[in-house]
């Protein structure tokens, strides 16, 4: 009977009761829940980002050094044709009208690859030695003396231009691969 008169107030005191911060704590593992993965893909992207702008620069650099490679090749190949015997213009004249022609467009890349600035240092200073001797060559007329030809063979031995062109060419190709 004890016990029957204050089962109310006992049952009221054993019944589970929900503790007040349980809102709270919904809440904020509802916000985890949110944030979490959003920061893991941000936490992502951003991790992308950087490799997508690595892989972008090294393509730029890997680029750039076929661009000069192929500059140092290309006039590699002008210089062995310079050194051949040509066809006959004139009376005796050398026809060195493709060259010339040659000549002109690679000093044209010449300019450009100035202004990209070289992938290694000495290249830098080949292109100038290069573009030296292009300049006199795309200046010419296409029907050239025999002794203005030798003499611009001359130059471009004495200053080592095919060799250069070749080892920095070969360079360049390593370094681009």
């Amino acid at each position: 009977m004890a016990l029957s008169a204050h089962a109310g107030a006992l049952s009221e005191a054993l019944a589970p009761r929900r503790p007040s911060f349980a809102p709270w704590l919904l809440a904020a593992a509802a916000a985890l829940f949110a944030v979490v993965p959003t920061l893991y893909v941000v936490q992502r992207n951003r991790t992308l980002h950087a490799a997508v702008r690595q892989i972008d620069e090294e393509a730029q650099r890997r680029a750039q050094d076929r661009l000069w490679s192929g500059f140092f090749t290309q006039s590699s190949g002008l210089i062995q044709e310079f050194q051949k015997n040509p066809r006959i213009c004139g009376t005796q004249n050398e026809d060195r009208s493709a060259e010339r022609e040659t000549a002109s467009i690679l000093l044209q890349v010449s300019h450009q690859l100035a202004g990209q600035g070289a992938p290694v240092p000495e290249a830098e200073q080949v292109r100038k030695n290069l573009q030296s001797w292009l300049t006199e060559v795309s200046l010419e007329d296409g029907c050239l003396s025999p002794a203005r030809a030798e003499e611009l063979r001359q130059w471009a031995m004495a200053h080592k231009l095919e060799d250069e062109a070749v080892r920095m060419g070969r360079l360049l190709q390593q370094e681009g691969s």
